[in-house]
């Protein structure tokens, strides 16, 4: 077919081509936005560790030490916001490009816990000999 179009249409043709498998394709991720946040706790203070990911998806990120995270996400996403001791929260982004949150405390999930060498155990789970060491 494009062999009886002149030299110079024939690469029009194919550039149209090309934008028309293109351009959908570029769409579909165009209405994606960075959106920024910071976590905190019930005192205000920032929470490092916390992981922020976007509902039914695996897009997802992981605050720093001020709490803060930015991610990449469409503007009607639901971040699901959880932390080891704290409640999970669900936040509607609704367009907005900040978020601030506060984490409460899951007073029904903090029972005594004992770190061990490879991994965390209930106080009532361990066999043998455990030390406190005091928080600093």
């Amino acid at each position: 077919m494009c062999k009886f179009l002149p030299f110079t249409w024939r690469y029009a043709l194919y550039a149209a081509m090309l934008c028309a498998v293109l351009l959908p394709a570029g769409t579909m991720y165009a209405q994606d936005n960075t959106i920024t946040g910071v976590v905190r706790a019930e005192d205000q203070s920032p929470l490092p560790g916390v992981s922020v990911l976007v509902k039914n998806s695996v897009v997802g990120t992981v605050t720093d030490s001020d709490g803060r995270f930015s991610i990449r996400a469409p503007a009607d996403a639901i971040f699901v916001i959880s932390f080891i001791g704290m409640l999970t929260q669900e936040v509607n982004v609704n367009g907005a490009s900040t978020l601030e949150v506060t984490l409460k405390a899951d007073v029904t999930q903090l029972g005594e816990v004992v770190v061990v060498g490879y991994g965390t155990q209930r106080k009532s789970d361990v066999t043998g000999a455990v030390a406190s060491v005091p928080m600093m």
